[in-house]
């Protein structure tokens, strides 16, 4: 018999169905029945996992559930193909204050956002919302997990697909009794890094804490996604205290004001750029040709030492003298060593994914990575992170609701990514939901396959408005293609650039006749 393929979103019959999983394509033997096996490809050399499919056979649909090695254990016969969405518009929270304080407002706001027609549930989780001390993650209580097990049983109730994000970062009144300061990033200036909430992530060079945040994730993992199920198609872990992938972007020592940073600058940090240093050049001599400085008085890679800003006043240091402090091929690679160093990170997280499940989607996320502050989070190199990420969320729209981004977000992302992209918009951010709604079409129809939608009832105007914006993004892009404008023009741009001289970057974009209504390709070398 002739073998079958399906796996368009609009063959799957039970909406339940993990949309990622049902977009793969299934191959199988004659008109379906119980106990046969289904397929990854289409010589049959790998075999589905466990999961709910419909399939298609001369012109009928036929509902089936697999078991781990992908047999039909279930067969319940034809069935109308359900309609699953083309687009994601999720629902997402993201204060996680309220878990230890208020779960039920976590339920009751899952169930308002679910009834408004939030067609998915994107869940967050902390590091320090649930373990306050190395001995706590040890033990792994179920105590400490009691309310996150509370918030997320209820969301996994609701059958609808879930997107999980991890934050590896912690508050700093908890680091010492986890990887300590010594074994945290630290700033330009040899501050400990402390933004926005006293976030501090680990040194990334350093086993301590790099191990204690795998160990963290690793644990969430295992807890919830046998609660989830295959609902669960994504998994997003952050760092940065914005929950973002990459670095901060911003340092304070409270109560200081906050000053713009890049980069860690810890000793094992800075002893691991040494030894990526001798692995890219071999010799001193060719480190030294590269740099343009045959003067550098090194006697070792021992001596090499990274950039530092050039401005020693950190509360006047500009993204203008972070660009000066990268400028040449020694700026370049202290930028590259970062990106190499989170992305290590981000393919041992996938890898501990995978094992558990290949068919879970592994997002990278940025807030932006087309504006000065993409610099601080390794952000702008998008081809080589859809290389190791399954999809990619960030900053996405023709044009956005603050005067501090520009239309190149669209044009940029999409040039660059080969993967599905991703955006959220947040009410602290657009706090009027019409702005929101600006914002969220903008993306759409600039190709977004998901977009977030995060708000609280701490401001019921806000909550109220941003309910009527999934109700309104529902009804018109739930069910949408993706239908992308085509470029009217193109610029040459190399990584170099984006690092050292981004302004001229967007300059050249405008002068291309970039802008809300003409796309402009990005057209990429990563390798200059």
């Amino acid at each position: 018999m002739s073998i079958t393929a399906i796996g368009n979103i609009n063959q799957v019959c039970d909406t339940s169905v993990n949309p990622q999983r049902a977009e793969q394509p299934i191959y199988f033997d004659g008109q379906p029945r119980l106990g046969m096996v289904l397929y990854t490809d289409k010589a049959k050399n790998a075999r589905k996992g466990a999961g709910i499919y419909g399939l298609k056979f001369q012109g009928k649909t036929y509902k089936v559930q697999t078991d781990a090695q992908g047999v039909v254990t279930v067969f319940d016969g034809e069935c109308s193909a359900a309609v699953l969405p083309k687009r994601l518009i999720a629902y997402m929270h993201v204060n996680n204050w309220d878990v230890n304080n208020n779960v039920e407002l976590l339920k009751t706001q899952t169930d308002e956002m679910v009834a408004a027609g939030a067609n998915c549930l994107h869940l967050s989780i902390n590091f320090d919302y649930v373990f306050h001390s190395a001995a706590e993650l040890t033990a792994n209580s179920a105590t400490s997990w009691a309310n996150y097990d509370a918030w997320f049983t209820h969301a996994a109730s609701k059958n609808l697909p879930i997107a999980l994000r991890i934050c590896l970062g912690m508050d700093d009144n908890y680091v010492p009794q986890f990887w300590g300061f010594a074994n945290g990033g630290k700033d330009p200036w040899g501050y400990d890094y402390r933004p926005f909430y006293g976030n501090n992530i680990p040194c990334l060079s350093a086993a301590t804490g790099r191990n204690m945040i795998i160990d963290f994730f690793t644990k969430v993992l295992d807890r919830y996604m046998p609660i989830f199920g295959n609902n669960l198609f994504m998994v997003q872990p952050t760092t940065a205290s914005t929950q973002e992938f990459g670095g901060e972007w911003r340092n304070q020592q409270y109560p200081e004001p906050q000053y713009n940073s890049f980069g860690d600058y810890n000793t094992a940090n800075i002893n691991a750029f040494k030894t990526w240093c001798q692995a890219k050049y071999g010799t001193l001599n060719a480190l030294k040709t590269a740099w343009g400085d045959s003067s550098l008085s090194y006697a070792s890679f021992a001596d090499v030492m990274p950039p530092t800003p050039p401005n020693g006043n950190r509360f006047e240091t500009t993204w203008g003298h972070m660009r000066l402090m990268l400028q040449g091929n020694k700026g370049k690679d202290w930028y590259q060593f970062h990106h190499d160093l989170y992305k290590s990170l981000f393919v041992d997280l996938t890898t501990i994914v995978k094992a558990r499940n290949s068919n879970i989607q592994m997002s990278i996320l940025f807030g932006t990575c087309s504006d000065e502050i993409s610099l601080s989070g390794f952000a702008y190199n998008v081809t080589d992170w859809c290389r190791v990420a399954d999809n990619i969320q960030t900053l996405y729209s023709r044009r956005d609701f603050r005067d501090w981004f520009d239309d190149i977000s669209a044009d940029y992302v999409r040039s660059l990514a080969s993967k599905p992209i991703h955006t959220e918009v947040a009410d602290f951010d657009a706090e009027k939901a019409d702005a929101a709604t600006t914002y969220s079409r903008n993306a759409m129809d600039a190709g977004a396959k998901m977009i977030s939608i995060i708000s609280d009832k701490s401001n019921i105007d806000r909550w109220n408005g941003f309910k009527q914006l999934v109700t309104t993004l529902v009804g018109e892009y739930a069910n949408k293609p993706i239908s992308l404008p085509a470029f009217q023009g193109s610029i040459n741009v190399n990584l170099s650039e984006t690092i050292q001289n981004w302004p001229d970057v967007k300059a050249r974009w405008v002068a291309a006749g970039g802008s809300k209504t003409k796309p402009i390709q990005i057209v990429f070398n990563e390798n200059a």
